[in-house]
């Protein structure tokens, strides 16, 4: 998909990591969830997205970096 526009990947990736970013902040600032929760939360948003990128993604390593980046 991204083989045929090469700049769509790395737009993307930066819409991407926006948007770990964002999900991740949430829960973070959430003073409702609390701590145990909140880490199984924020595991069970990465393990989404590391399930997207080796299903999706044939495992990219720039999707990685760009997910490791957001977190």
């Amino acid at each position: 998909m991204f083989s045929r526009i090469p700049e769509s990947f790395v737009l993307f990736r930066k819409h991407m990591q926006v948007f770990i970013e964002t999900e991740a902040t949430k829960l973070v600032k959430d003073d409702k969830i609390k701590n145990e929760v909140l880490v199984a939360q924020l595991i069970e948003l990465r393990d989404k997205l590391h399930n997207i990128w080796q299903k999706s993604m044939n495992g990219d390593m720039n999707i990685e970096i760009t997910i490791k980046s957001g977190f």
